[in-house]
């Protein structure tokens, strides 16, 4: 999830956030608000609100049962604002008897709830429905409920307009999906889907997977598009998209001769973007693919399509949705469809066991947006990361620590996450780095994973402990580190001269870092780079060098996150 205007926290504390976020505009090239491409005076009604809820139920962590496949069924009145829903929900229980809880807000009104056919009591809790039931003791239970209501007064289901177009669409993550579908909603809980939306015949409505029908409804006259997904997928990744849009198709061809099919739902406006938008992601893939594997999704699609949340994107699986101002600026934010893209395998296919490993998703995204950087220097023989790296050194937006931060979306958890990556990449190398990637990503696809499984897999490619380094890092490092030097001095001897620079610790936090350091020596005719261990507040670096070096870079191509403080 990419957010622009609001790079969301736990209750989206408005004021400090709004100016962090202009900062991460700035580094981010977020500059999509910034004008329209197209002469339109766009009216957008019912967009701006968004509620991040976050109240996760601890029972939920405990339920000896799990969720294989939800059927839904979803009837949408836009004209009311309501939806009615029947939803099926298979379920395996580890013992014979054990309690379902499943999720639903309390603005949907359940109408009945039947478990294989018979109907059950409930009782209603906040946002929990407790199910009760005798004499049903099977190990699988198909579980159906009627509801209906009015999602949007959560405000992360919207009915809302763009020059006159309605557009219907959800914003689920993290903990969302509950505000319209009955569920299991965690993370952790991956299953099968089958949905199918009704709204008027005008509207195209666009989901997860593939499309397997569409149809009128002869008794209501709505039209019916019916998806459905072979591969697992999270709650909070399960979404629609239902609008009056125009569309293009297009096919990325990798060279062994698969075809993944690439689709576009916007508004007539975007129209010049579409061809555009398509073509880059064709060269998005092999970038993605190079790096990380196979697509996951092959065989479905990977598709964009337009919302009305102008303050970011979300990677639903295989159909990532942007805010309209992104795909009328479009290519200034072209780093954030390769962040919704990587998503596809970092977040969709391996999915955080639970929110405290939500850096495993952005972190990993953000660090694709740089790879992405990388290979389009190569390309056009430029550097075009190192500024983008540059920038994103500041000591006072990455404060914090990553895992199990309060705040689930702050700047540390993109930024450092990624840097975190990048740090581990230069302690690996990029045979050892890479291989790892592919061996993490392979392991947990179309499953769950923790911050500790990436670390075993880690470990594993090191051949050493990384203890020190993922709890500075990630679980106990608070910063970064904040470095001052003294001064060069070098003394010749025989053929070489010894080298002798101070370099010292001084971050508010009292942690000493452990860190590989690259340091750049150079006169006006000799350069070298050498790579030292520092482990201590206050060191001696120690060298011998064939010249005389007049000048000094630390970490002259940015890959540890560090600020040198003058």
């Amino acid at each position: 999830m990419v957010i622009f205007k609001i790079m969301k926290t736990q209750i989206l504390k408005i004021v400090t956030i709004y100016l962090i976020s202009l900062f991460a505009g700035i580094l981010f090239g977020w500059n999509s608000l910034a004008g329209k491409t197209a002469d339109i005076n766009s009216e957008i009604e019912n967009a701006a609100g968004y509620n991040l809820q976050y109240n996760r139920n601890a029972l939920q962590d405990t339920l000896e049962y799990n969720v294989l496949n939800y059927y839904v069924e979803l009837t949408l009145e836009p004209k009311v604002k309501r939806l009615k829903s029947r939803v099926e929900i298979l379920v395996a229980r580890y013992k014979p008897g054990a309690e379902v809880v499943l999720n639903l807000s309390e603005n949907m009104e359940i109408e009945f709830v039947s478990i294989d056919g018979n109907r059950v009591e409930f009782k209603r809790a906040g946002d929990n429905v407790r199910l009760f039931w005798k004499n049903i003791n099977p190990d699988t239970i198909k579980i159906a409920a009627e509801y209906s209501g009015e999602p949007g007064k959560n405000k992360n289901f919207f009915f809302g307009k763009i020059n006159g177009n309605q557009v219907i669409y959800t914003l689920n993550e993290p903990e969302n999906a509950r505000n319209w579908l009955l569920c299991r909603d965690t993370p952790s809980d991956k299953a099968g889907l089958q949905i199918k939306i009704a709204n008027e015949s005008e509207f195209t409505s666009v989901s997860v997977g593939t499309l397997d029908s569409t149809y009128i409804d002869k008794t209501t006259g709505k039209k019916v598009y019916s998806w459905s997904s072979r591969y697992p997928i999270a709650t909070y990744l399960i979404s629609f998209y239902s609008a009056p849009y125009i569309s293009l198709f297009d096919s990325y061809k990798r060279e062994d001769g698969d075809s993944l099919e690439l689709s576009i739902y916007g508004f007539k406006w975007h129209e010049e973007k579409f061809r555009i938008i398509l073509a880059d992601h064709k060269e998005f893939f092999p970038i993605m693919e190079k790096y990380f594997g196979k697509y996951p999704f092959s065989g479905e699609k990977y598709g964009v399509a337009a919302f009305l949340w102008q303050a970011g994107a979300m990677e639903y699986q295989t159909i990532s949705g942007f805010g309209t101002g992104f795909i009328d600026n479009y290519p200034q934010n072209v780093n954030i469809f390769v962040h919704e893209l990587a998503h596809q395998w970092f977040g969709n296919s391996v999915t955080p066991k639970t929110w405290k490993d939500i850096w495993l998703n952005e972190g990993f995204a953000t660090f694709a947006e740089w790879l992405y950087l990388e290979e389009s220097g190569r390309k056009t023989e430029k550097d075009i990361l190192s500024p983008r790296l540059a920038l994103e050194k500041n000591p006072h937006l990455l404060s914090g620590q990553i895992y199990g931060s309060e705040d689930l979306f702050t700047l540390a958890v993109y930024i450092k996450g990624a840097w975190v990556l990048r740090m581990l990449r230069h302690e690996l190398g990029d045979e050892k780095f890479f291989a790892m990637i592919k061996e993490y990503y392979k392991t947990h696809r179309y499953g769950i994973a923790s911050t500790s499984d990436f670390q075993e897999v880690a470990t594993k490619f090191a051949g050493k402990d990384l203890n020190q380094f993922f709890e500075q890092w990630i679980y106990e490092g608070l910063g970064i580190i904040e470095l001052k030097t003294g001064e060069m001095k070098s003394v010749k001897k025989g053929d070489v001269y010894e080298v002798l620079l101070p370099l010292s610790q001084i971050q508010e936090e009292e942690r000493e870092y452990n860190f590989k350091l690259d340091i750049g020596f150079s006169n006006d005719g000799n350069s070298q780079i050498h790579s030292f261990r520092i482990d201590k507040r206050n060191e001696i670096i120690k060298l011998a060098l064939p010249f005389k070096p007049e000048r000094f870079t630390i970490d002259p191509n940015h890959k540890t996150l560090l600020k040198v403080v003058e």
